[in-house]
């Protein structure tokens, strides 16, 4: 998956919380519902980080700066 059609974004920052040590596969999750993009916005994405147990070891954000693709 990615952004919705019609959509562009850039990552504008990202930042991370550690929650305990975490070795081998690692799997980073983000899901959004319901996402409108009408104008240029800011948005904060959660994301969670999980280990091959299944354990979350991380919270993060990904912060996007979302607009429309202009049409040509």
């Amino acid at each position: 998956m990615g952004l919705p059609t019609g959509v562009q974004g850039i990552v504008t920052g990202f930042s991370i919380s550690y929650l305990k040590k975490a070795r081998g596969l690692l799997t980073a999750e983000c899901r959004v519902s319901g996402l409108k993009v009408t104008s240029e916005q800011e948005y904060e994405a959660p994301v969670s980080i999980t280990d091959t147990q299944g354990d979350v070891v991380a919270h993060a954000t990904a912060r996007w700066r979302l607009r429309p693709i202009p049409r040509r």
